[in-house]
């Protein structure tokens, strides 16, 4: 075919134009090819010399022309970085492999001559687009072998996020003065475990640190996780490096972004669901010292090769991939039927069941476990299913390449199915189609012959569960199969109505908290009987002398707490959360060294999920500064021991004077110097929400004096809209910011930044009065005139929307504190919260927003100074 494009090149030479011609009609999409290659020659200074290259160049002008057709990504890589033709022209630059040393080292050169944080990221960017278009060059060219051009993708991420990683915590450590702090180690789960990356995989990710981090430090350690989160997934002009996907994590969505590595070894090793286990088999260490590796490589060969498994394992796995299928279409080349992840399962649960015997089916990647497989006998044809698994995967590429795009289905069209087929060297799409047809169902028919096998006996069928649990007969089997007796918890639910009724309740509005109930025979009983939803009684902790048990008890606590708020048996759950932070830490704190004051969220009650209790420790009058320093020190190691032994309780200093780097425990008089001396708009605006736990009062006269007193400046305010823009922009992503329930649009940060700044400017002379819960400060506020009644009401009813949102969100199981935008997420979210529909909880949070929103801003042009 011939056309505009064809003729505007040959304006510059008319021969070279119809070679490339020739060229793009055995493209699989023609027209393309030589739009791209119009669209790169325009780029040049002179096009003439660029065309003569690629017409001279003989058959890597032909690949080139060939990709170009393939793929719309590729040619807006080529536009974007003219220079990338030349390397696609010359054989030997274009053939040489990826070794993530190499990739390192040249990243490194590039990192050297950086301006700064955002040009490193720039680099690293085009590092990428680099390696990645010799990569895709040769895949689509047939210059290498698929698995070598999975591997290679696969270390060029590796290379990458070391090289992120580096740049990152090198200006983090310096600027938080934590140079000693062991970094955290990586853990790549999936595809990138396995080293067989694609183009446009997700990198599934966890985070550990090392044992000895305090809980400080294993905050710190978070913060910079979500960072390196961030320089990985945010757009630049480069797009981005990688998607990151922590779902995998220890403790899912529910747990901290980066764990204790005794905390995860006791996860996998006791609560590990079945297909957490089986998504261990292909984990790596990324990046971490070989010690990391070999702990990792050990807790993997312990928790995958070790065990006998009994039926219900593999009956969880193989009823989880029933649901998967049964949600996508028959275009799914990944999760459909015969798809890419029948032949991963048949793998893996090959090495589950057979991995401690042979050694060689341990290995990471799906082609070395099917050959291991057959080679021992282990199943029938498995050796067929390596050319299977291959076009399944190249097919995958091809579909991905087009646009850069995560995708796993097939066109819908003969125009896109005819060059998906061509770029993969068929010479029709009928052709392409009957082979792929042959090789998902030598996947299909591979994959069920092992779970017949696998099947046995049910231990209830299908009319028991339909009869007792109706439309939740799924959610209810996945959950109920986890429990010790899963038959006996069945008949107990079966006879008791208002025990299912409360278990069902909990399966619709609160699954996550469910999860952890039935790893809790004592929450899941007390479920069962009702008690849970009787008044909250806090148990005596102080007869609990073992740090395991003690912690043991904890996360029943919070357990606990997280199913009353799911069933609406408590209106305010952070209170009770509160609660159990003073049970703790009257335990563990002497009253006649140090005064424990409450910060944040803690003071006014409104804790999240998952908050840390936010303390300011003050020396009592009486008291040795040495000694209670000391003795802070000894607590937080108390509290670190428990939070590696899995209590979801833990503090936060971090809002002391000087911060990080100031003493644990400051004296009454250190206070105020520091109030005169040093201390910033907004560590007043912290210290606003305090209130006293333990010790003296003259430790709360001095914080709330700091807070209150030197009324509110225009310095103050230009400082202070700073720090609100930071918040706003750094920890929040646009893409976020209207969803977010703490820190975007009229979230909580509004509501409370605008109640702080009018207590500075409002509540000075009841300094040691007021209130720090929230509900009795807006109450002040409506006494000295600042609010009248109905705009309290409003911010009241903010605040119990946003409350009951957040709460809900980690009941759900979804993302902290983040408004879901999948409509099904939307309307579950709804139900649990009481709306009709997603769109009525999407239209009444957004009227929350707007209210708050407004008043945020009415009420800081009203106090400015």
């Amino acid at each position: 075919m011939s056309g505009p494009h064809h003729e505007r090149i040959a304006q510059w030479n008319r021969d070279s134009a119809d070679r490339i011609l020739e060229w793009a009609n055995s493209s699989p999409h023609p027209s393309r090819a030589l739009n791209n290659i119009e669209r790169w020659l325009n780029a040049h200074t002179d096009p003439h010399i660029a065309l003569d290259h690629l017409v001279s160049s003989g058959k890597s002008g032909e690949v080139l022309v060939f990709a170009l057709g393939s793929s719309r990504y590729l040619g807006d890589q080529l536009v974007q970085n003219p220079e990338l033709g030349s390397l696609a022209l010359d054989s030997h630059l274009l053939t040489v492999p990826v070794v993530r040393q190499t990739v390192e080292e040249e990243g490194r050169r590039m990192m050297h001559v950086a301006q700064s944080t955002l040009h490193t990221l720039d680099r690293l960017r085009y590092l990428k687009q680099l390696w990645t278009y010799r990569l895709a060059i040769c895949d689509l060219g047939g210059l290498r072998e698929p698995r070598e051009t999975w591997h290679q993708i696969s270390e060029l991420c590796d290379a990458l996020l070391q090289l992120c990683f580096e740049s990152l915590w090198k200006k983090f450590t310096i600027e938080r003065n934590l140079e000693n702090l062991p970094p955290p180690i990586v853990v790549a789960y999936g595809k990138l475990g396995g080293s067989e990356l694609n183009y446009s995989s997700d990198v599934d990710l966890a985070y550990i640190a090392d044992d000895g981090v305090s809980a400080e430090d294993l905050v710190a350690l978070g913060r910079f996780c979500e960072m390196l989160n961030r320089a990985l997934s945010d757009q630049m002009g480069r797009g981005m490096l990688y998607r990151v996907d922590l779902r995998l994590r220890p403790f899912g969505r529910s747990g901290p972004i980066v764990n204790r590595f005794a905390a995860s070894e006791g996860y996998y090793q006791k609560y590990a669901e079945p297909w957490e286990i089986l998504a261990l088999v292909r984990s790596r260490v990324v990046i971490g010292d070989p010690s990391a590796v070999d702990r990792w490589n050990a807790l993997r060969q312990a928790v995958c090769f070790k065990r006998a498994r009994v039926d219900w394992f593999f009956h969880q796995i193989i009823e989880q991939r029933a649901r998967t299928e049964a949600k996508v279409g028959s275009n799914d080349i990944k999760r459909g039927k015969g798809g890419i992840r029948d032949i991963e399962f048949f793998a893996q649960m090959h090495q589950i069941l057979a991995g401690e015997t042979y050694e060689d089916l341990q290995s990471r990647d799906t082609i070395s476990c099917l050959r291991a497989i057959s080679h021992h006998k282990l199943a029938d044809r498995a050796h067929d299913l390596i050319p299977a698994y291959t076009l399944l995967r190249q097919t995958e590429h091809r579909l991905q390449l087009v646009d850069n795009a995560q995708t796993h289905d097939l066109p819908s069209d003969a125009e896109g199915l005819q060059a998906i087929a061509v770029a993969l060297g068929f010479g029709s799409k009928e052709d392409f189609e009957a082979e792929l047809g042959a090789a998902r169902n030598q996947a299909s028919e591979t994959y069920r012959s092992l779970v017949a096998s696998l099947a046995g006996t049910p231990e209830t069928n299908e009319a028991v569960w339909e009869a007792t649990f109706g439309p939740l007969r799924r959610q209810a089997e996945e959950f109920i199969k986890r429990a010790p007796d899963p038959a006996a918890l069945l008949q107990t639910l079966r006879e008791d109505v208002q025990g299912r009724e409360r278990f069902n309740r909990l399966l619709r509005n609160g699954p996550e908290v469910l999860h952890r109930v039935m790893h809790q025979p004592e929450v899941l009983e007390q479920l069962i009987t009702g008690e849970i939803e009787e008044r909250w009684l806090l148990p005596d902790l102080s007869r609990v002398t073992s740090p395991a048990l003690l912690a043991q008890n904890l996360r029943r606590l919070h357990t606990k707490i997280g199913v009353r708020a799911a069933l609406g048996a408590t209106p305010i759950p952070s209170l009770e959360t509160q609660e159990v932070f003073d049970e703790i830490l009257s335990q563990v704190f002497d009253p006649s060294l140090v005064s424990v004051i409450r910060l944040g969220s803690y003071a006014s009650g409104e804790m999240g999920p998952f908050s840390d209790a936010d303390l300011l420790l003050v020396a009592n009058s009486e008291a040795d500064l040495a000694r209670a320093e000391d003795h802070a020190e000894g607590v937080l190691r108390v509290i670190a021991e428990l939070t590696t032994m899995g209590s979801p309780f833990s503090l936060d200093l971090r809002l002391r004077p000087e911060g990080r780097q100031g003493l644990l425990v400051r004296t009454v008089q250190g206070i105020r110097d520091y109030r005169e001396s040093a201390m910033e708009p907004w560590e007043r605006l912290a210290l606003v929400r305090s209130s006293l736990l333990l010790g003296e009062e003259a430790a709360i006269d001095v914080v709330r004096r700091a807070a209150l007193s030197g009324g509110y400046s225009a310095s103050d305010a230009s400082a202070l809209a700073y720090i609100k823009h930071r918040l706003e922009t750094e920890r929040c992503l646009p893409s976020e910011y209207r969803r977010h329930v703490k820190l975007g649009y009229g979230g909580l940060i509004d509501l409370e930044w605008l109640l702080h700044v009018a207590a500075l400017v409002h509540l000075p002379p009841k300094a040691l009065q007021i209130s720090a819960l929230v509900m009795d400060l807006i109450s002040e506020l409506v006494v000295v005139g600042f609010f009248n009644v109905a705009e309290a009401e409003e911010l009241r009813q903010g605040v119990r929307h946003h409350s009951a949102m957040r709460w809900s969100l980690a009941a759900m199981g979804f993302e902290p504190d983040l408004l879901p935008e999948n409509p099904d997420k939307l309307d579950a979210l709804a139900g649990a919260l009481g709306f009709e529909s997603g769109n009525s909880l999407l239209r009444t949070d957004i009227n929350v927003r707007e209210s708050i929103r407004s008043m945020y801003q009415d009420g800081l042009r009203r106090l400015a100074p």
